[in-house]
């Protein structure tokens, strides 16, 4: 389903400023995120709701079948035919740059794709290898929700809420009898190689801010911050056990 942001409603002000448009009409199956709707309003536009067609037997082309014959570039407004090497699909139809912020943000998360199954396929704790594929699939959820421009569902990992984790992670000492700790080279490859995944997320999150300016994806963003605290709750796991030893 659907979901028009407030950045799409900026975009669409800025290529209709030179007209004189009162209403924006809003297809059928699609949401209007609270932002979007009171932009709308600040800017004395009307919302106009298109009912489904119930007798509509055909189904029609959307943006998201393959055999797309027109594309809209978004920084111009302009339909082409034919993409060129500096652009990438957005979503559907829809053509940026591939310097875009979203596009920049979207080859971060990639890479740190990338990385855990790397870090994983090195650990030979079976629990913490585990716990990392849990969050590469948040990951994976995250690009999926960003793609489809729909609210991310994965509210979890490993069982807890992303808010518990952040908690975790700022009081080491109560959860596991550890406080928090500077990384040194004694402390082995898998502490390390954490917390290397540990500031890419932290990065990671920089480039949400940056890809997502108007408040709209607070879950993504969110997410992002989250995972950084995941990163360093599997770093204390192994500490407190080193410690335990």
């Amino acid at each position: 389903m659907p979901i028009i942001s407030k950045a799409n409603i900026i975009q669409w002000l800025t290529s209709i400023k030179n007209q004189s448009t009162t209403h924006f009409v809003v297809e059928s199956g699609c949401i209007l995120t609270k932002d979007a709707i009171k932009t709308l309003q600040d800017h004395a536009i009307e919302i106009c709701y298109l009912e489904e067609n119930p007798v509509a037997t055909s189904p029609s082309k959307t943006l998201e079948q393959p055999d797309i014959k027109e594309f809209h570039y978004l920084l111009s407004h302009q339909k082409i035919s034919e993409k060129n090497s500096y652009w990438t699909h957005l979503r559907g139809n829809q053509l940026i740059e591939k310097s875009h912020p979203i596009i920049r943000w979207r080859g971060s998360m990639d890479m740190l794709i990338a990385k855990i199954l790397r870090v994983a396929h090195d650990i030979q704790d079976p629990l913490i290898h585990q716990k990392l594929l849990e969050i590469n699939t948040l990951l994976r959820s995250m690009l999926y929700s960003d793609s489809m421009a729909c609210p991310l569902n994965h509210s979890q990992l490993w069982g807890f809420s992303l808010a518990e984790i952040q908690e975790m992670s700022h009081h080491p000492l109560i959860f596991w009898g550890i406080d928090h700790f500077f990384v040194s080279p004694d402390m082995g490859k898998t502490i390390l190689d954490l917390n290397i995944l540990r500031t890419e997320a932290r990065s990671l999150e920089l480039e949400a801010l940056a890809a997502f300016p108007y408040g709209d994806r607070s879950d993504l963003i969110e997410a992002c911050n989250r995972l950084s605290s995941a990163f360093y709750v599997l770093m204390i796991e192994i500490r407190a056990t080193q410690d335990s030893i």
